[in-house]
């Protein structure tokens, strides 16, 4: 009986031990700060050499989700992955140089960030907290990007073709630009509650980048020599008026491109529950 006993009071012990872990564990993900699960969509912006001015927007969406914790009612992190695309094309340009030079793209884009954000307002669904709040934002991200230009009746992938001259030996300071690029992420926005689980807000996002080929146009035409076949010499120079000669103007090597979303969100948020993990001590 007394080894029954012992038994019976060393697997009350684990039991306890255990669920106490996993309840502290639960507490620690679900119940110690609010969290929120969020979705992204509207249209997406591109800023380059392209188009009108030096900015430009076509109508192209962008979709995401994003999760984040809430540290308190100020402070948060957040990190959201956004797929979206941007187009250019110089057909819609006011200027004669842009006409005349007559480029396009379009770059599908996968985006990927982590920001932290801060709440102008203290804004949770406690009573004596504000129920909207404006925001800002600021981050680090990574951005896949692929600029085509449509050739042929398709869509070709501009990148490979080097179509400034980049990788040659005439010009040793273009190197080919990456398909992969840092980003620095930054914003504002509004956001509601929607009851005690829900709420809207909308968004503008810009990425700063650190290259000027997200529309692969930066600097200054070459000689058709340094292009490696026929599909790159066309695409590197599309002129209407007859061929560029070799270092003229192509296109803004002192600004790097940007692009942006403006997002609608909505998100649902989790919070603590009542149960103490307590309770299971007793």
């Amino acid at each position: 009986m007394g080894i029954f006993a012992g038994f019976m009071r060393f697997y009350n012990l684990i039991f306890k031990t255990l669920a106490l872990s996993s309840c502290l564990l639960i507490g620690h993900i679900a119940q110690a700060q609010k969290s929120d699960i969020g979705f992204l969509a509207g249209p997406s912006f591109y800023f380059g050499d392209l188009g009108k001015h030096w900015n430009h927007y076509e109508g192209d969406q962008a979709l995401g989700f994003f999760y984040r914790k809430n540290f308190n009612s100020h402070w948060s992190w957040r990190t959201a992955l956004q797929w979206g695309q941007y187009s250019g094309a110089d057909s819609t340009a006011n200027t004669e140089f842009k006409q005349n030079r007559n480029l396009s793209f379009r770059s599908k884009v996968l985006d990927a960030s982590t920001i932290v954000e801060f709440n102008f307002f203290n804004y949770s669904h406690l009573p004596k907290d504000k129920k909207a709040t404006p925001y800002i934002f600021a981050g680090i991200g990574v951005a896949q990007i692929n600029p085509k230009a449509f050739y042929n009746g398709d869509w070709v992938a501009l990148q490979p073709l080097n179509t400034e001259g980049q990788g040659s030996a005439a010009y040793p300071s273009r190197k080919p630009y990456k398909l992969v690029q840092i980003t620095m992420p930054m914003g504002i926005g509004y956001k509601v509650m929607l009851g005690k689980y829900a709420s809207f807000g909308l968004e503008a996002s810009f990425r700063k980048t650190f290259t000027d080929y997200l529309d692969d146009v930066s600097t200054t035409y070459v000689d058709d020599a340094l292009l490696e076949n026929q599909t790159a010499q066309d695409l590197a120079d599309r002129s209407i008026n007859g061929e560029s000669r070799p270092g003229f103007q192509r296109g803004n090597p002192y600004k790097n491109d940007w692009y942006a979303f403006m997002n609608a969100t909505l998100v649902i948020q989790f919070r603590r529950h009542s149960q103490s993990c307590a309770d299971f001590g007793r």
